[in-house]
């Protein structure tokens, strides 16, 4: 089994898909790195994630910008483009979230800020508060992944 663990920022907020009856959610990981290249200068790279989870109630906190912790399998997808060109995209299999951090904009607006560290519900789903979910895993949030249904 292939396990992948990764650190980046969501890359546009998570969407909500049903195939044949069984409900998943998608949304990307922007992975950053920095380095210096062999001449010394700084480089920085960012790399795209595909990400699948079927714990879809999370969704409304996977916001642009929001800075999580992502487990799960990895699957490398080939494929011809257009021009006939093999290209190759990276899928992960979400099995585990944390919430590590607001985003920018949460950052420069202290209400809200202020609001999820009073334990004020900001959009509470199936009962549970933006503070109650923050630096929690899936597991803790919605309970053991019991179904491996993901149509794909």
């Amino acid at each position: 089994m292939k396990q992948l663990t990764i650190i980046g920022n969501i890359g546009y907020d998570a969407v909500i898909k049903e195939v044949n009856g069984s409900k998943f959610m998608q949304f990307t990981v922007a992975v950053n790195e920095r380095f210096k290249n062999s001449l010394g200068q700084p480089v920085e790279s960012t790399d795209w994630i595909s990400c699948t989870s079927r714990h879809y109630a999370l969704a409304q906190w996977l916001t642009k910008g929001k800075k999580v912790l992502c487990q799960g399998g990895l699957k490398i997808n080939t494929y011809k483009d257009r021009n006939g060109d093999f290209k190759a995209g990276i899928n992960m299999r979400v099995t585990h979230i944390e919430f590590l951090g607001a985003t920018r904009k949460e950052e420069s607006e202290t209400p809200v800020k202020q609001d999820a560290a009073e334990g004020r519900s900001l959009s509470a789903a199936e009962g549970r508060s933006l503070s109650e979910v923050e630096g929690r895993s899936l597991s803790e949030v919605e309970g053991p992944d019991s179904s491996d249904d993901l149509p794909f």
